[in-house]
């Protein structure tokens, strides 16, 4: 074992008041001598970390106790731990991660710095003016808002939920918006369509909090999931009364004789009927 990591068990352990201050470099002498009969590979938080930043992908303590995890639960006593063994072990966070279910402190928790984000509106017939006063923007081209790594995942999410939110001509309006994570290296040169082959999804306006599935219409996952006490329209995100909330669809309303969870202004939802969808 390495001196530092000796180093950082002894420091442990006087942290637990098992040791004292004095007591701290002895032991860690002590470990270090013990340890020279074996041969330790040690992977950890920063070898994580500097794969996480060549995907681009955002990252915690957290969700590198989970992959480091994995590494261990599939160690290969032939092949040891090696960067296919991480690589892997990543791929099966990725696989299991559900960015969309993940509770505002959650979020909050991705806060490492290791990529940029980029806020995508689908919707293009939709202009909307960004203010450039908006703190750690890098910049705005074309539908792409990209914001440095210095925002958590929670504050990124919270800029495009404002996007997606945002007042047209004092009507609120659903925008389709996508935020994406990406390398840092590739913020300032990516361009629209290659936001998908290189950025990883990790918010949408359509993805639904409830189930995890991506809806057609984008309601700030107000919509079908949401259980029946609720007082937010599915689409238009404002408050919905008790007596608009149980109202009989219009004939050719896909939500005529549907026993779901729907709940909307009677004009939301039965307006414009053939883009709307409670299935």
């Amino acid at each position: 074992m390495t001196t530092r990591y000796a180093h950082y068990i002894a420091e442990i352990l006087n942290e637990a008041s098992f040791i004292t201050e004095h007591e701290r470099d002895e032991v860690a002498e002590l470990i270090e001598e013990f340890w020279k009969d074996y041969a330790v590979d040690v992977w950890d938080f920063q070898n994580v970390m500097s794969e996480i930043i060549n995907r681009g992908l955002p990252f915690s303590r957290g969700a590198s106790r989970e992959i480091l995890a994995e590494m261990e639960k599939n160690l290969d006593s032939d092949q040891g731990f090696n960067w296919d063994t991480l690589h892997n072990a990543i791929n099966k966070w990725l696989k299991d991660v559900s960015w969309s279910k993940m509770t505002d402190e959650e979020l909050a928790s991705f806060d490492e710095g290791t990529c940029a984000w980029a806020v995508v509106i689908n919707d293009k017939s939709k202009s909307v003016e960004i203010s450039e006063t908006i703190p750690h923007r890098l910049h705005t081209k074309q539908e792409i808002s990209l914001l440095a790594p210095t925002l958590s995942l929670l504050e990124a999410v919270a800029f495009a939920r404002d996007l997606a939110q945002a007042e047209l001509s004092g009507t609120s309006t659903s925008r389709k918006v996508t935020l994406f994570a990406l390398a840092i290296d590739l913020a300032e040169s990516i361009d629209a369509e290659e936001i998908g082959e290189y950025g990883q999804v990790v918010w949408d306006s359509r993805d639904c909090e409830y189930c995890g599935r991506k809806h057609d219409t984008p309601n700030f996952a107000y919509h079908i999931c949401v259980p029946k006490e609720t007082n937010t329209c599915a689409f238009c995100g404002k408050y919905v009364s008790e007596d608009e909330a149980h109202f009989l669809h219009e004939a050719g309303c896909p939500g005529e004789d549907c026993d779901c969870n729907l709940i909307a202004h009677p004009d939301c939802c039965c307006d414009d009927s053939d883009i709307r969808t409670c299935k």
